[in-house]
């Protein structure tokens, strides 16, 4: 068990990916925190095989959200030792040229800005650590 013990939070952690990654990290031994903007019962499946999570609603593209997440993971496990960030947003399909450049830019706040969020909310903890 590659994780045992580790503190590890993923966002993004609704269907697809994101939830994959909460289930893998369970398996191999974390304690998973488990975000999205709307948290999902992987949290139940999680504990139900034997593992340990918490659910924490965050929206990465909100700075209090992402240092709130961070916060609930050393309150809960005073220790972060690993992030995944999994969330994402897809604008509409259609050429670049018609596209809404509010939701262009909303899909980089969220995969690329959210990450940048995300890390600066663990960084400082995990340096420390």
């Amino acid at each position: 068990m590659i994780l045992k013990d580790k503190v590890v939070i993923i966002t993004g952690a609704g269907p697809g990916m994101g939830q994959a990654t909460c289930r893998g990290a369970a398996a191999e031994g974390a304690k998973v925190v488990v975000s999205a903007r709307s948290v999902e019962a992987i949290v139940a499946d999680i504990k139900a095989q034997g593992g340990d999570a918490i659910a924490v609603r965050c929206d990465v593209s909100k700075t209090e959200d992402c240092n709130a997440l961070a916060k609930a993971a050393l309150d809960t496990w005073g220790r972060i030792d690993g992030m995944v960030h999994s969330a994402y947003y897809h604008p509409d399909w259609m050429n670049l040229e018609a596209h809404s450049i509010d939701q262009l830019t909303t899909a980089f706040d969220v995969i690329a800005t959210g990450g940048l969020r995300m890390a600066q909310a663990v960084i400082p903890t995990m340096k420390a650590q």
